[in-house]
C-alpha cells in the first residue's frame, strides 16, 4: 500500500528513467480496493458463536482502509522487459514500494490546421 504522497515521490524520482525506456506519459493512480475474503458456508462456527446466537462473533479490530497509489507509464510500443514491478521511495530506514503499472496508449499528435478558410473560426 503506497500513500499519495509516496506515489509522487516515485513518478517525480522514476520519470526521466521512464522517459529513457520510452514511456511517453506517467501518471498516479488509486488503487482497486482489495475485495473482502470470501466466508465459507461450510466452515463450522467457533464455540464462541452461541452466545451470540449462532453468528460468528465481530472482528476485533477493524481498519479504516486508506487509499493506496501506484505509478502509470504509459508506452505507445511494446515497453522493455527491463522494466520493475515496482519503485522504491524513502530516505533512511522509512523505504516503501510503490507499484508500477504499464499501460498502452498512443501517444497524442496534434491535428493539422484546416487549409479551408471557411472553416476557421473568426
Amino acid at each position: 500500500m503506497a500513500s499519495l504522497k509516496d506515489a509522487e515521490q516515485a513518478r517525480v524520482s522514476a520519470s526521466e528513467t521512464l522517459r529513457e525506456l520510452g514511456a511517453h506519459a506517467i501518471a498516479i493512480e488509486e488503487a482497486e480496493p482489495e475485495p473482502a475474503p470470501a466466508i465459507d458456508a461450510d466452515v463450522e462456527a467457533p464455540p464462541e458463536a452461541e452466545a451470540t446466537g449462532g453468528a460468528p462473533p465481530p472482528p476485533k479490530r477493524r481498519h479504516r482502509k486508506r487509499p493506496s497509489y501506484h505509478v502509470v507509464a504509459y508506452f505507445d510500443e511494446e515497453p522493455p522487459p527491463a522494466l520493475p514491478e515496482s519503485l522504491e521511495v524513502g530516505e533512511g530506514p522509512r523505504k516503501h514500494l510503490v507499484p508500477l503499472k504499464v499501460r498502452h496508449a498512443p501517444t497524442f499528435q496534434i491535428e493539422p490546421a484546416a487549409e479551408d478558410p471557411e472553416a476557421r473560426p473568426e
